[in-house]
């Protein structure tokens, strides 16, 4: 085809059989990401046995309830070479996903620094779903793996942040939690996790987050100390509000 030319191509019922299947799942990945996706992008096979539970869009449904023979059109709007687009990630090979881990890393930090939280986030959990699909290819617990699995942890802990700045408490709290599994006494991702359970009302558990963070980081005592205030304030509020709330009951 010549830019600019228009083919046309009938295809009878047939032929047409996977059709809404591959339909299906093209326009899912073209859906905008809602960016609290924490499967990293993994999507749900579909087989024969998941018809009766449709495709999620009414003229697929319909398709495969009533085939018939479809007209696809193709309008060649463009001719990019190899070079001249961003591939998504199912086009690179194990060297160049790997490459662009960090490259979604870096530009991640650079929106941080803007204040595009969300958009930072977008970022880290791309880099977070390529990098996914590498470790898959290594044996749990070999140095390779291993290797692999550490490259999580700054995403993990610079999207801590984000969700912190943004306030959802709940994945700013999920996302420390990730580092911790991979680096049991992080700094960063204790005091984070602490700050998100504080504000989310989890004061025991913020008060140990606390107490690990300053048994192996004395040089955080300052801030502990501040954070440990708040959590000291905020049970007395809570128990002031208890006994309002209590008084009242018995008036």
């Amino acid at each position: 085809m010549l830019v600019d030319e228009i083919s046309q191509f009938d295809v009878e019922c047939i032929d047409l059989v996977q059709y809404p299947f591959v339909s299906k799942k093209l326009r899912d990945i073209v859906k905008p990401c809602d960016g609290k996706k924490h499967d990293h992008g993994h999507t749900t096979h579909m087989c024969a046995a998941s018809v009766a539970q449709g495709t999620g869009y009414d003229e697929l449904d319909d398709l495969m309830k009533n085939p018939r023979p479809l007209r696809f059109v193709f309008h060649l709007l463009q001719v990019l070479e190899p070079d001249q687009y961003e591939h998504d990630s199912w086009q690179l090979d194990e060297e160049d996903k790997l490459k662009s881990v960090e490259a979604l890393r870096q530009k991640g930090n650079e929106l941080f620094v803007n204040k595009d939280y969300k958009e930072a986030i977008d970022a880290y959990r791309d880099a977070l779903t390529r990098l996914d699909t590498l470790i898959l290819r290594e044996k749990p617990g070999e140095p390779e793996w291993v290797e692999l699995d550490r490259k999580n942890i700054p995403l993990y802990s610079n999207m801590s942040q984000c969700y912190l700045n943004i306030g959802d408490l709940h994945e700013a709290e999920e996302t420390s939690s990730e580092v911790l599994k991979r680096e049991e006494f992080n700094e960063k991702a204790l005091f984070r996790r602490a700050k998100a359970r504080i504000a989310a009302w989890k004061l025991d558990e913020a008060e140990e987050d606390l107490k690990l963070l300053l048994r192996n980081h004395p040089a955080a005592a300052t801030i502990v100390a501040r954070e440990m205030k708040i959590v000291t304030e905020k049970r007395a509020e809570k128990k002031e509000d208890s006994r309002v709330t209590y008084s009242k009951m018995f008036k």
